[in-house]
């Protein structure tokens, strides 16, 4: 495999091709990331014609940014040109700015705006008792398995 990177002033980088040779095939990908002023990942998008059937361009990931610069959503996995997503990742945020949800802990039920049910829910617990707990904790479960998870912090002194 060889790869190519093209950065920007910054360093960013502002276009990606990887070259993979299989059996004297040659498959080219191209990436295509884009930022905004500040510099934040907005979308990426990889083009993959001679590699999977003719499918042109993939859009990875777009990412969407509070008023703090907070990710706040990232769609996952789009072949239509960014109108439906396999997959939606929300990020929540208490007040003082720490992260206390990506998804729901429960899974189970599809979330508005989203096309499918969620892979992956987490809880953080920093302060806060969580429900199904008796301490403060992390409190996960993913799709594969139904049944919540917990790892509860015990505080030591030093």
């Amino acid at each position: 495999m060889t790869v190519s990177n093209i950065v920007d002033f910054l360093g960013k980088v502002v276009y990606t091709r990887r070259i993979y040779v299989v059996n004297s095939d040659t498959k080219y990908v191209l990436e295509n990331p884009h930022y905004d002023a500040p510099g934040r990942l907005l979308w990426t998008k990889h083009n993959a014609t001679s590699a999977i059937n003719g499918t042109g361009d993939i859009m990875i990931a777009k990412n969407e940014y509070n008023e703090l610069g907070q990710p706040v959503d990232k769609k996952l996995h789009s072949t239509d040109g960014g109108t439906t997503y396999k997959q939606s990742v929300d990020y929540r945020y208490n007040i003082r700015g720490w992260l206390v949800k990506i998804n729901e802990a429960d899974v189970a039920p599809v979330a508005a705006g989203d096309a499918m049910a969620d892979y992956f829910g987490m809880e953080l617990g920093y302060h806060n008792t969580l429900s199904g707990t008796a301490a403060t904790a992390q409190l996960f479960k993913s799709a594969g398995r139904d049944q919540e998870r917990s790892e509860r912090k015990s505080e030591v002194s030093l």
